[in-house]
């Protein structure tokens, strides 16, 4: 799985995320998006310089997400800073039960993507999460069996 704070130009592409179990510690993502922030405790390491640097530019091309509780989110963010030109596209989601925490990204895209069976658990209600997201391009995407409330 991947932790991904303050980064730019990654290309994530044809890679199989399977089988992670849901868990008190809520580490949910297969691909985390946070910022290093000291107020959220986003990526803690004492070496990071904590200061709020959003990702930028991230393709996530081609890839399988399979038994998962997440494929693709945030769940720490700073206030102000979005995460950039993050791109979704042409993957194959499967038995995620919250498949994208879309939070304060902007100028992104989800195109041409699978999800199949995609039920949310007690904790989510909902097959997607978008909050604070700005110039979203959610389009040619397929859902079969998916929860949304």
């Amino acid at each position: 799985m991947i932790e991904m704070d303050g980064c730019k130009n990654v290309k994530i592409l044809k890679c199989k995320f399977l089988n992670m179990k849901d868990n008190k510690f809520r580490n949910k993502e297969a691909i985390n998006l946070d910022t290093n922030d000291k107020k959220t405790n986003a990526f803690s390491q004492d070496w990071s310089k904590r200061d709020k640097t959003p990702n930028d530019n991230v393709l996530v091309k081609g890839c399988t997400f399979k038994n998962l509780v997440r494929a693709v989110g945030t769940h720490r963010y700073s206030k102000g800073k979005f995460h950039k030109k993050v791109k979704f596209i042409n993957n194959k989601v499967e038995k995620v039960k919250t498949p994208l925490g879309i939070i304060n990204w902007k100028n992104s895209t989800v195109k041409g993507n699978t999800f199949k069976n995609c039920k949310a658990n007690s904790r989510f209600d909902y097959t997607f999460i978008f909050a604070g997201a700005r110039n979203l391009t959610f389009t040619k995407n397929t859902m079969k069996k998916c929860k949304i409330a």
